[in-house]
């Protein structure tokens, strides 16, 4: 195991890779404040080999560690919405189709292995973690209909219990308000679910290649490919992931995040890459298509 370092010999080793230092003590009070550790995922972007490009600043890595922050504040935002919008079609849907109760009904999911993890996560929720809640008190000792159990859901939760789901009760989740297929309703679920644990845990997103990329209809990768953006080559940028969120919001939150997104690349214009997070030259009319 390699041994502690101090803060200014971390700043001597940054110098030795020839990253450009023009205030030690604003770095040192910076790494304060962020770990060594946690930014050398964004060291890395801007490196080769372990030696940094010509030009680079511990400011400019800052500005962009700064701005990955702000963005990520923002998807924090819309995948909240979207988490709240896929619960609420879940229980409407599958309680007044079937039965308040029904989600306590194996009959209704492809397997039972599945379901009964889910329902001993979820019992976990109401016995212990969310215990002490109003809403919870409320039905102690009495079943909980699936409206108030989703509000101790997680976003997995909802993503296990939907792609669970047999095809007949996912379609009429996906059909009705949210107008889409179950095939990709179930995939941007679980993909999602991705994006908002790495935004949970503040993790890096800027320049970030995710693994599991979203489905996208035919229809959207012609619109796509006409903005620019080949959906082979991209898929795994954040934009892309965007793109499908926007699908499931309504108008007016598409224009306010939208206008939200533009003020803050242009704060930042200078120092980050549309590139590394999957932008087209024209990503505000690529999103503005619905």
């Amino acid at each position: 195991m390699k041994p502690a370092k101090s803060f200014h010999e971390q700043i001597e080793i940054l110098k030795s890779r020839k990253l450009i230092i023009e205030n030690e003590q604003t770095a040192i009070d910076f790494l304060n404040r962020v770990n060594y550790y946690r930014l050398s995922g964004y060291f890395k972007l801007f490196s080769n080999c372990d030696e940094f490009n010509d030009g680079i600043t511990f400011e400019m890595i800052q500005k962009v560690y700064e701005f990955d922050n702000k963005f990520r504040n923002l998807l924090n935002e819309i995948l909240e919405y979207i988490e709240i919008l896929f619960k609420s079609q879940i229980a409407y849907n599958i309680g007044t189709s079937i039965s308040p109760l029904a989600y306590l009904d194996s009959s209704i999911y492809v397997e039972e292995s599945k379901f009964n993890q889910l329902k001993e996560e979820i019992n976990d929720c109401v016995t212990r973690k969310y215990k002490n809640e109003e809403f919870i008190n409320h039905h102690t000792g009495k079943d909980i209909p699936i409206w108030v159990i989703v509000e101790v859901m997680s976003f997995g939760h909802i993503s296990m219990m939907f792609s669970n789901l047999k095809k007949e009760h996912q379609d009429i989740v996906a059909k009705t308000y949210l107008k889409t297929k179950s095939y990709y309703l179930k995939n941007h679920m679980y993909v999602l679910t991705n994006i908002r644990n790495a935004c949970a845990h503040r993790s890096r997103i800027y320049g970030k290649y995710f693994v599991l990329a979203p489905k996208i209809a035919e229809r959207d990768k012609k619109r796509l490919f006409l903005n620019g953006v080949n959906t082979a080559n991209s898929s795994s940028k954040i934009f892309i992931f965007i793109y499908i969120m926007l699908k499931y919001t309504d108008n007016s939150y598409k224009i306010s995040f939208i206008s939200r997104l533009k003020k803050l690349i242009e704060e930042y214009k200078s120092y980050i890459s549309l590139v590394e997070i999957g932008f087209p030259k024209k990503w505000e009319e690529t999103l503005c298509v619905f």
